[in-house]
């Protein structure tokens, strides 16, 4: 003998059921929700109530912003160490950001976001370790996440200008054509023409 709750629950299972269109065959469920994803309409989420686009709108244009920071940081520091190490290969500076390159590569991006965590934030207090909003709040996540990305950036812009360097154009204009600061040297002649 069933209950009354029972009774409750199996007609509101049966509701929902009608709600999101379950009792349909699986082909017909399937057309459904592609036609919704193609007008747009995502659903309702079961948890808040909320149209699921609103939601996951909410936290894209965060996730865009860290993502855009954490590459612009990445290339900075990745492109500027590889260039350098590149151009004074084979001594303490190249070793040095080779190894900090090694050393990133090689380090999970949870356990450096833990260490950053514990240095910058937790005891010294210097930075927030949830955003709450601002500039200060995208300085964390930007320095946990650039630096693993800009280790393997940092190897490759630092092979290719190797190989750059060492073809012969390269060397044979280089004493008459380049001005004698290094990081102006540090871009071969015929890329200098067409970034400067």
């Amino acid at each position: 003998m069933r209950t009354v709750s029972e009774d409750r629950a199996a007609e509101a299972i049966e509701q929902m059921r009608e709600r999101f269109s379950l009792n349909d065959p699986w082909p017909v469920q399937f057309v459904s929700h592609v036609a919704d994803i193609a007008r747009g309409d995502l659903g309702e989420s079961i948890r808040t109530r909320q149209p699921i686009a609103e939601e996951i709108g909410f936290r894209y244009w965060n996730t865009i912003l860290l993502t855009v920071s954490a590459l612009v940081g990445a290339l900075v520091v990745g492109l500027t160490t590889g260039i350098v190490s590149a151009y004074w290969r084979e001594t303490w500076i190249d070793h040095v950001a080779m190894a900090i390159g090694l050393a990133g590569i090689s380090m999970p991006a949870f356990f450096f976001g833990l260490v950053l965590t514990f240095i910058f934030a937790l005891h010294p207090q210097w930075l927030p370790v949830i955003n709450r909003g601002g500039f200060q709040g995208l300085i964390f996540p930007v320095l946990s996440l650039g630096p693993i990305e800009a280790a393997p950036i940092s190897r490759i812009a630092r092979a290719s200008m190797v190989q750059v360097l060492e073809q012969d154009f390269t060397k044979g204009s280089g004493p008459r054509d380049c001005i004698s600061t290094p990081l102006y040297c540090a871009v071969p002649c015929p890329m200098r023409f067409c970034l400067f």
